[in-house]
């Protein structure tokens, strides 16, 4: 059972990263196993739309010092995806925009299928205020993972996480991530027929209810009964955040 674990931050010490190792420290108690990547100690060249991937499908900085080709394969490969990003400036944070800049080549190659995986995408922000604070982040990684072949079960986010300290103040935020990663390895663990697997997952999102982490939340649950061990068939989605 493998999940990925993208901590997306530049910044190695902050919010995002310290809430990152809490979810791997929450699997790991339910013997999953984590593949942590930080975003930060990774060598990600910028896309320059110099157009090699659209003739050789492949990235002309494909290269042993730039990880970005093998961060979005594993990315594709995993059973679950989970994304952690702070929100600077109502957008990501230019590490993890240059990631999804370097998916350009999957455009190209139309390397996609006809099933997704499934996304828990986690945002957070200093800032208290704003009703569109979360939205651009949102759209941005919809459309990034739909190349990846995953799409996001779940959007969830959290408002005033300035520093370290607002985080590690804000018990109820992380019991309920404790309670969330609980019923999550339930899911991942569970081999059985699909009704038992959507009923997993129907219990993973009461949890999330249950401790007010849907407050700003978009997507919080999407054909559940299209939900398989081969992954999430394609939909096609009509709603408020659609451009």
């Amino acid at each position: 059972m493998s999940v990925f674990l993208l901590q997306a931050s530049s910044n190695a010490c902050g919010v995002t990263a310290h809430l990152a190792r809490h979810i791997e420290d929450a699997l790991t108690r339910e013997t999953i196993r984590v593949d942590l990547c930080t975003l930060s100690s990774q060598t990600i060249h910028p896309c320059t739309n110099c157009g090699f991937c659209r003739t050789h499908r492949a990235c002309v900085f494909d290269r042993e010092d730039d990880k970005a080709s093998a961060i979005l394969d594993a990315m594709r490969a995993c059973q679950l995806l989970i994304l952690v990003a702070p929100i600077y400036f109502y957008a990501l944070p230019a590490q993890c925009k240059a990631l999804v800049d370097r998916s350009q080549r999957y455009w190209h190659a139309q390397r996609t299928s006809k099933t997704r995986k499934p996304s828990l995408v986690l945002l957070h922000a200093g800032r208290k205020k704003g009703d569109k604070l979360f939205d651009g982040a949102i759209l941005t990684l919809r459309y990034f993972l739909d190349l990846l072949s995953r799409t996001i079960l779940a959007t969830c986010v959290r408002r005033g996480l300035e520093t370290r300290e607002d985080l590690l103040a804000d018990a109820d935020y992380l019991h309920g991530i404790d309670e969330m990663m609980r019923h999550l390895a339930i899911s991942l663990k569970n081999t059985g027929t699909a009704d038992e697997k959507n009923a997993d997952y129907a219990a993973f999102f009461a949890e999330q209810k249950k401790w007010q982490l849907t407050q700003d939340t978009y997507a919080v649950c999407r054909n559940l009964s299209q939900m398989s061990s081969k992954g999430v068939s394609r939909w096609q989605e009509k709603d408020k955040l659609s451009p």
